[in-house]
């Protein structure tokens, strides 16, 4: 149905991806899980850098050290590891 434009755009994301955030589906599109997504998403985008047209992103190492810093879940940090570059 999406493919014969009879689902509007959002409404397919929404169903989709759980969200019509592009900023969110960006991360999903690219590995990132639901949680990880929104937790970049509410206080880690600045380790991020997301390029929606493109549809890439790339993730800083460092997000993983301000995560287990600031003590967040350690499958969302091992997470974030395996999706950062090298700096």
């Amino acid at each position: 149905m999406n493919s014969l434009a009879f689902v509007e755009p959002g409404l397919y994301n929404q169903l989709k991806y759980g969200t019509a955030d592009p900023y969110l589906i960006c991360l999903l599109k690219n590995g990132c899980s639901p949680e990880l997504s929104r937790l970049i998403r509410e206080g880690y985008a600045g380790h991020v850098t997301i390029n929606i047209e493109d549809n890439s992103v790339r993730v800083a190492v460092t997000l993983a050290q301000a995560m287990e810093a600031n003590g967040e879940n350690d499958i969302l940090v091992y997470e974030a590891e395996t999706l950062a570059e090298g700096d």
